[in-house]
């Protein structure tokens, strides 16, 4: 006990002297006294740095946050409002497209509507003078040049006549297989793009079946020769 009382006293009197030496270095160097008094005023306006800070990372995060979800939003209601777009013109092709076409089964049904005259009969019986073929020849391309179709062929395929006003081809059979289809079921019938041997390029057509008297039989078609190039590929590529 008297050990440890010696020692605390040892201890104490050495801290005593330790803060009598500390007072003495700081009356004879003032710039020591005036940087140790600077350090203990600074620390309460460092703490408000790091506070201000922390407080002005918080805030710039919780700004690109926002920033970020608002782009988000922004973007999301963008390609909604386009997709919606797309879909609208879609549509709206197709609705232009169904119209064109139904304009031109219209012209079929017209032209599979009428009496064909005396002069195309004679034409499509093989019986036809020069003079009937070149009347024949002119109604055909009044109907190309007025309706606006690539070509127009009259067929009959029992007779193997055929006789063409506009771009011609070089495989009548085909033409006396599709009028055989339509003068069998006596509807007209849209022919689908496809190509044909000496005809340049994709094509669509519309096969007419043709009589004397409305109510009889089919005597012959009437081919017309759609290209496509003209209305439909632009209508479909335009906005």
């Amino acid at each position: 006990r008297r050990m440890g009382l010696c020692n605390f006293r040892r201890l104490n009197a050495a801290t005593q002297r330790a803060t009598v030496l500390f007072w003495k270095v700081l009356d004879k160097k003032p710039a020591v006294r005036v940087l140790a008094l600077g350090v203990s005023l600074m620390e309460p306006v460092r703490r408000n740095v790091d506070l201000l800070l922390g407080a002005f990372l918080m805030g710039a995060l919780g700004v690109v946050a926002v920033g970020y979800l608002h782009y988000r939003n922004q973007r999301s209601a963008i390609e909604v409002d386009a997709r919606n777009q797309l879909a609208a013109i879609g549509q709206l092709k197709v609705d232009q497209v169904v119209a064109w076409r139904k304009e031109r089964l219209g012209d079929g049904q017209v032209l599979a509507a009428m009496a064909m005259a005396p002069k195309v009969r004679q034409v499509l019986e093989g019986r036809a003078n020069a003079a009937a073929r070149q009347q024949t020849l002119t109604w055909m391309n009044v109907i190309r040049e007025t309706l606006g179709y690539a070509n127009v062929i009259l067929v009959n395929p029992r007779k193997k006549v055929w006789i063409v006003s506009g771009i011609r081809s070089n495989t009548p059979e085909h033409y006396f297989a599709l009028a055989t289809q339509v003068m069998q079921s006596g509807a007209v019938a849209f022919w689908d793009i496809h190509e044909d041997a000496g005809i340049p390029g994709p094509h669509l057509g519309l096969i007419v079946p043709l009589r004397s008297d409305v109510t009889g039989p089919p005597e012959g078609a009437i081919l017309l020769g759609i290209d496509p190039h003209v209305f439909l590929y632009p209508l479909i590529q335009s906005w």
